[in-house]
């Protein structure tokens, strides 16, 4: 207890300072992104507190830590709630179709926000086709969330690499009026996954190896588990850009 009041008297003193020297908006974002690894209760009022006084402000400088510090808040509020996804998935060699909620009412949904200049993403793939075999019968979807900007790359890389599951473009999907998702999220590093149960409940996120291998278990305890070699799974990540930023390899 004296140590998280004491990480809490910390956040108030960034955001206080952040609030008088705008600046320093992003030092106090970071310092309470780094109280979230200490503890997820900590770190989420710190979170809460830095939101909420740099909303008061109205000051122009600090609308970027503001729109991730509320990006961040609504992703560490995902388990137990409803995640926002919307945007036009890949059909015939174009990207027009709406994805709609209701296609999926049912089943246990695996949304995966990834790009193909990601090397742990392209990584991941053959291990996805193999856990989207296994339990596709069984009522279970996989729907992948692009940020590609080079759109005519990503449709080459999904018919290359014979990418089975529906595939959302945030690029086209942003030019067509919807939520640019990874800025509303404050996705920070790709893949992120994110789990969906039948309920339509976010599950989990950062569902990746022996946690998805888990969950999905669980989940489908009439299928016998996949068997993966430990050695087959990654945690590597690489950072996302936002809106404004050019992607990193």
């Amino acid at each position: 207890k004296i140590r998280d009041e004491a990480f809490m008297s910390l956040a108030q003193d960034a955001v206080a300072f952040a609030v008088e020297n705008p600046e320093y908006g992003e030092t106090a974002y970071q310092i309470v992104m780094q109280m979230r690894g200490y503890s997820n209760a900590v770190g989420d009022a710190a979170l809460d507190l830095l939101g909420e006084e740099f909303e008061k402000t109205k000051n122009p400088a600090l609308i970027q830590p503001i729109k991730k510090t509320l990006g961040r808040r609504r992703f560490a509020r995902l388990p137990g709630g409803e995640l926002k996804l919307e945007g036009l998935l890949l059909e015939n060699g174009k990207f027009e179709k709406k994805f709609d909620w209701k296609d999926y009412q049912g089943k246990v949904i695996l949304v995966e926000f990834w790009a193909t200049w990601c090397g742990p993403c392209r990584r991941e793939i053959p291990i996805l086709k193999e856990f989207y075999a296994k339990y596709k019968d069984a009522g279970f979807e996989l729907v992948g969330y692009s940020i590609d900007q080079d759109v005519a790359k990503l449709k080459s890389f999904v018919v290359e690499n014979e990418i089975p599951w529906p595939m959302i473009s945030q690029t086209e999907s942003v030019a067509a009026g919807f939520e640019h998702l990874h800025d509303y999220y404050a996705i920070n590093g790709v893949p992120e996954l994110i789990l969906i149960g039948r309920d339509g409940k976010v599950v989990m996120t950062d569902a990746r190896g022996p946690k998805l291998a888990a969950a999905l278990a669980e989940l489908f305890p009439e299928i016998e588990p996949l068997e993966l070699a430990p050695n087959a799974f990654s945690t590597e990540r690489v950072s996302a850009p936002s809106a404004d930023e050019e992607p990193r390899r």
